[in-house]
């Protein structure tokens, strides 16, 4: 796997150093004309997508046991 994804991560690493690329929103901009729209509702994506919901995050830390 290392292996096949060696040659597309240099080529990405490359075009990212040669725009000043830093964030994975910058660099999905890039391909579309630097458009800050663009940008932004990646950005936007990517924190609701890492944001846990409240309806998940609260049964992970229910307690399986009753307090007596």
């Amino acid at each position: 796997m290392i292996g096949l994804c060696t040659p597309l991560l240099r080529r990405v690493i490359q075009l990212a150093k040669s725009q000043n690329i830093t964030s994975i929103a910058d660099f999905i901009a890039a391909r579309y004309g630097k458009s800050q729209a663009v940008a932004a509702t990646v950005a936007l994506i990517a924190i609701v997508g890492s944001v846990p919901t409240s309806r998940c995050s609260s049964r992970r830390w229910r307690p399986r046991w009753k307090p007596s």
